[in-house]
C-alpha cells in the first residue's frame, strides 16, 4: 500500500474518532448530562427552561426541552455537587441535585414537574401574598448575595420572622419537618455550629435547641421550599404542626438526623409535594 493511501486512511480514522468524541461530548474530558422532564404520570414537559448549575448559582449550561421533554448539556466539569433547575409557567418547579465524581462521565437524570392544579395555585397565591415572610423557595435562596452555610443562616438572614411568627407572640420555630416527617431524633450540633447559635438572631425571639440543631445540618443548596406555620396556623392536621418549619428537599437529596442532608448515589425521582 502506498504511503499516500496510508496517510489517507489515518486521516479518515482520525476524523471518525474526532466526530465520535464530539458526538458523545466526552472530548477533552467533558461531562454530558441528559435531562428528561416529566410529570408523575410520565407525560413529557416540553418547552421548559432548564439550567445546570454548579453550587447554588453558578450556571454552566442552559437549554429548552424539546417535544420529548429532553435537554442535553455538555460542559467541562469539576468534581462536586451540581443541580438541575427547571421552570415552566403552569408547572411546579423542578429541582434536582446530583454529584459528579468522574468529570468525563455521561449521565441521565429524570426531573419531575407537575401541572399546577387550581387547588395548588390558590395555596401558592396565599403563601406568597399573605405570608411572604414565612415562606421561601429555592430561587429566593439562590438569589441571595449573603453567605448561607446552613438552613439556620437562611432563617436568621432571610426570614427572621420565622423566629417569632406573624404576631410576634408565637415563640418561633420549635419543630422541624423534613419531606413530610417531623424530625423526632435528638440532634447535637457540632462545636462550630453551636458557637453560631445566637449570631444574627433578632432580639426577643424564641426557638428550640432541637430546631437550631436540625437546621444547622441542612445544606441550603438542598432545599426546595421552607414554610413556617406559627401558633395560629392550623392548616396542617397533625400534632406539633404549629410553631413548626416545614422543609421540602430537592429531588435526589435525603436527610438523616445527626448526619445532615446528602445527595443520593442513585436517586429515585420523587414527585413534588404540594406546597404547604
Amino acid at each position: 500500500m502506498s504511503s499516500s493511501r496510508m496517510r489517507a486512511r489515518h486521516v479518515a480514522g482520525a476524523v471518525i474518532l474526532f466526530a465520535f468524541a464530539a458526538l458523545s461530548g466526552t472530548a477533552r474530558g467533558q461531562t454530558v448530562v441528559h435531562v428528561q422532564l416529566a410529570s408523575a404520570a410520565g407525560d413529557p414537559v416540553a418547552g421548559a427552561n432548564v439550567s445546570v448549575l454548579r453550587g447554588l448559582s453558578e450556571v454552566v449550561g442552559q437549554a429548552t426541552t424539546d417535544s420529548a421533554g429532553s435537554a442535553r448539556f455538555v460542559f467541562t466539569a469539576a468534581k462536586g455537587e451540581y443541580q438541575i433547575r427547571s421552570r415552566k409557567i403552569g408547572y411546579t418547579a423542578g429541582d434536582r441535585v446530583f454529584n459528579i465524581d468522574r468529570p468525563a462521565d455521561t449521565a441521565t437524570y429524570r426531573v419531575l414537574m407537575q401541572p399546577l392544579s387550581a387547588r395548588l395555585d390558590s395555596v401558592r397565591v396565599t403563601a406568597r401574598a399573605d405570608a411572604h415572610d414565612l415562606y421561601l423557595d429555592a430561587d429566593s435562596i439562590a438569589a441571595s448575595s449573603r453567605p448561607l452555610v446552613t438552613a439556620w443562616d437562611i432563617v436568621t438572614k432571610l426570614r427572621p420572622d420565622m423566629l417569632r411568627g406573624r404576631s410576634g407572640a408565637c415563640g418561633g420555630i420549635q419543630e422541624v419537618w423534613v419531606d413530610g416527617e417531623r424530625v423526632r431524633d435528638f440532634v447535637t450540633p457540632s462545636t462550630t455550629n453551636a458557637a453560631r447559635r445566637n449570631v444574627g438572631v433578632p432580639p426577643g425571639t424564641r426557638f428550640s435547641s432541637h430546631a437550631f440543631a436540625v437546621l444547622s445540618e441542612i445544606d441550603p443548596m438542598h432545599i426546595a421550599t421552607m414554610v413556617y406555620h406559627d401558633c395560629n396556623d392550623f392548616s396542617m392536621n397533625a400534632a406539633r404542626a404549629q410553631n413548626a418549619l416545614f422543609i421540602t428537599l430537592k429531588q435526589g437529596v435525603d436527610y438523616v438526623p445527626g448526619e445532615g442532608t446528602f445527595v443520593l448515589d442513585d436517586p429515585a425521582p420523587r414527585a413534588p409535594l404540594d406546597e404547604i
